[in-house]
């Protein structure tokens, strides 16, 4: 036992050392002055792995740029070709045989190694035979949508306005964002509820309701080089809201929507005082 005293003080020691410079670097951490996010330094992106001190990198040229931004918004209607769905089809119906499932095919035991294949295989039949895409689509078109030009991106989104059929109910703006995987088909359901006024009983408030497609989502230009991240994300959807005529708005985001919604409020906060109500979700 003797013998291996020295050792496991050393290595007693080194931890200690360790465990004192980590603790160091964190409290220096903490105590660094974090940048504000002003709208200047807002659409840079930051190497948050450099000391803070050294200040934010420049954004890759060519896609955050005022003068690409195109002030028109035109009205959008989803029509996908009829060459795309047929094409669907056939790719779905090309589908190579399905291995046989190894944990089954009833209970819990036919999911323990994945996706059972009699599963799949019905899920890829509803797709080509079954699914209505035709259907979804005049659905989706009942909404108002529309797409504009924010940082040479084309940007699509719904906007929805607020029942104003009684003048007295106080009108705000609220921005839904959605996270991965998904769109905004996840707010539907529960838009048409924010544009009226509240029932009997709760203050009577209504929203003019504006539900963007993320950057390379849906119908939204994907940025062609690299970049882009919650941070500009959040520039985007700000001078989206600004193009609109909403200086301040409330604020729902779930997944990377909760991610944007953080840069968004200290954008709105630096530049106007104040943020509007937050609601994020991860």
């Amino acid at each position: 036992m003797a013998r291996h005293g020295p050792a496991r003080t050393t290595a007693a020691a080194v931890a200690a050392a360790a465990a004192a410079l980590l603790a160091a670097v964190l409290l220096r951490w903490q105590l660094a002055p974090v940048p504000v996010l002003t709208p200047r330094n807002l659409g840079r992106r930051y190497d948050w792995r450099a000391p803070l001190a050294s200040g934010p990198s420049s954004i890759a040229d060519g896609y955050i740029s005022s003068d690409a931004d195109d002030p028109t918004i035109r009205s959008f209607e989803i029509a996908v070709p009829d060459n795309v769905l047929v094409d669907l089809r056939e790719r779905l119906k090309r589908t190579r045989p399905l291995a046989p499932p190894i944990g089954g095919t009833d209970g819990e035991a036919a999911w323990s190694y994945g996706m059972p294949a009699p599963v799949l295989a019905d899920l890829l039949a509803y797709w080509a035979d079954s699914y209505d895409w035709r259907a979804q689509e005049a659905k989706l078109n009942a909404w108002p949508q529309f797409v504009t030009e924010i940082d040479g991106l084309r940007t699509h989104f719904v906007h929805l306005k607020a029942d104003r059929s009684d003048p007295s109910t106080p009108v705000y703006p609220l921005l839904l964002v959605h996270g991965w995987p998904g769109s905004i088909v996840e707010f539907l359901h529960v838009a048409e509820s924010f544009r009226r006024p509240a029932p009997r009983g709760e203050p009577a408030v209504a929203f003019d309701v504006v539900m963007p497609s993320l950057p390379g989502y849906a119908f939204s230009e994907a940025p062609g080089q690299p970049g882009m991240g919650y941070i500009e994300v959040a520039v985007h959807l700000d001078k989206l809201m600004a193009k609109l005529g909403y200086t301040t708005y409330f604020y729902q985001g779930g997944d990377w929507g909760a991610m944007i919604g953080r840069a968004v409020r200290l954008r709105l906060m630096h530049s106007n005082g104040a943020a509007g109500g937050l609601d994020m979700n991860c």
